[in-house]
């Protein structure tokens, strides 16, 4: 008899305390926190990341975890909530398209915040990193699950977010198999999140991410402390499956999850919906093949079907607030045909430029069955004759970064405003081996961001 979802999954995350991760999903996970640590310091500053921070003052009293955009102490629970609204802030957090989520924003202000409160090593971290990514890939079920749970009308990473916090909490605390199951219950009745945020360009979508990582906190810690959840929240006949997909569990779940399915997570390059990202780096690729945007009269965007009627993709304006241009895929190749890139910025600059809008009404987005969703192609038709790009030409690493990427990219974010050898020291610790920073006290570790910050003032 093949036994609940629930504890399958409680079971996995228990094993995942002592298993010897392999190099390529070690090397990974450590891709994967960087990412996340670049992301919330640079959205930090972002007006619903820099609200959600207000709401908390310093806290030097033990069991606390530094926030990562200004190494502030703030009490656990609530480092934990500024840390995933923050690296959430610029949409740019990472995607695992199996759950229809964004892992980099939810797993990971958890596995690293819970750990440097209880005084775990790096290498508890990235196990508890690596064990709330592969529960989330899982809980997906090979998009059965994210995808209904879209259908719906909810954002998937608020929905099976808490669950996979949860998992990763699991872990960096040391729970056994019932506390974990139970921790799994909890976090999936604290689960859910609308579209509707998105759908309109409002910023509460951004807060939905750290929520579901506070959500995920706070369920593992409930179960450490003898609170019991329900023993079939998954698979239940009123449980998970049911309630937030409409669905019967799926076969996927009677097996246990797999820590390898992180390297199928990809990177964001640019602050917009995952939907854009592959047609906005084909039209990157294009802008420095076009001496004149203005001479532009056609634009044609080749992208996966199952994007292009995500809600807030098919926005074309007029761009009143930042996150109606985030979601729009019009604006983002526009953008990516104008300056070759898209950065946080050009969301304050660039909303009425009439450069932009004029490229936007030159443009038709063609869905894309058979696209995968790391596929995009743009083709354009201009003065000079008719050129096209395809995601599929370009570095792989633009989307799923080796270490020499991650830290490029890293360095990239945060060392404009912070000194960049504290910064690079930092990268390289990360990346390197986990178990040899083990006994490196891990708030030290994080301070070093902020150190490089009042270096640099």
């Amino acid at each position: 008899m093949t036994a609940p979802a629930t504890r399958i999954l409680a079971e996995f995350a228990v094993r995942m305390q002592t298993k010897r991760l392999a190099p390529e999903v070690q090397t990974k996970a450590a891709v994967c926190l960087l990412d996340a640590l670049g992301l919330a310091v640079k959205g930090g500053t972002e007006n619903t990341a820099a609200a959600t921070r207000a709401l908390f003052s310093e806290n030097a009293q033990a069991n606390t975890a530094t926030v990562w955009a200004d190494g502030a102490a703030l009490s656990m629970l609530d480092a934990i909530l500024c840390n995933g609204v923050a690296a959430h802030a610029h949409f740019q957090d990472d995607c695992d398209m199996t759950s229809w989520s964004h892992p980099g924003s939810m797993i990971s202000p958890v596995a690293l915040g819970l750990a440097e409160a209880h005084g775990a090593s790096l290498d508890t971290a990235l196990r508890g990193l690596v064990a709330g990514y592969a529960a989330l890939n899982w809980l997906g079920a090979e998009e059965q699950i994210g995808r209904a749970v879209v259908a719906r009308g909810l954002r998937a990473s608020p929905t099976l977010g808490p669950v996979g916090a949860a998992v990763a909490g699991a872990v960096v605390l040391g729970l056994d198999v019932q506390q974990t199951a139970s921790a799994i219950g909890i976090a999936s009745d604290m689960a859910g999140g609308t579209l509707e945020p998105v759908r309109t360009g409002a910023d509460d979508w951004r807060v939905q991410n750290g929520s579901a990582a506070w959500r995920g906190a706070v369920a593992a810690l409930l179960a450490r402390g003898g609170v019991v959840g329900s023993p079939t929240a998954l698979e239940g006949d009123k449980g998970f499956a049911r309630a937030f997909a409409g669905t019967e569990p799926p076969p996927g779940w009677a097996t246990a999850p797999e820590e390898a399915t992180i390297l199928t997570v990809w990177e964001k390059a640019f602050p917009t919906l995952g939907d854009n990202i592959a047609v906005s780096l084909a039209a990157c690729e294009l802008s420095s093949r076009i001496d004149d945007p203005s001479s532009i009269t056609e634009i044609v965007v080749h992208q996966n079907a199952e994007f292009s009627s995500y809600p807030g993709t098919s926005y074309r304006g007029p761009f009143e607030r930042r996150a109606q241009a985030m979601a729009s895929t019009a604006f983002a190749v526009a953008t990516s045909l104008l300056r070759g890139e898209i950065t946080a910025e050009v969301y304050d600059e660039a909303l009425d430029d009439p450069a932009m809008l004029r490229l936007v009404d030159c443009l038709r987005v063609q869905p894309e069955p058979d696209y995968d969703y790391v596929d995009g192609r743009v083709h354009v038709r201009h003065a000079g004759g008719e050129i096209s790009a395809a995601s599929w030409d370009l570095p792989r690493t633009l989307l799923f970064r080796d270490l020499a990427a991650a830290r490029e990219t890293f360095l990239g974010i945060v060392s404009p405003d912070r000194r960049t050898e504290d910064v690079a020291a930092l990268a390289d610790t990360l990346l390197g081996d986990p178990t040899a920073a083990g006994t490196e006290d891990l708030r030290a570790l994080l301070r070093r961001l902020s150190s490089a910050t009042d270096s640099a003032s």
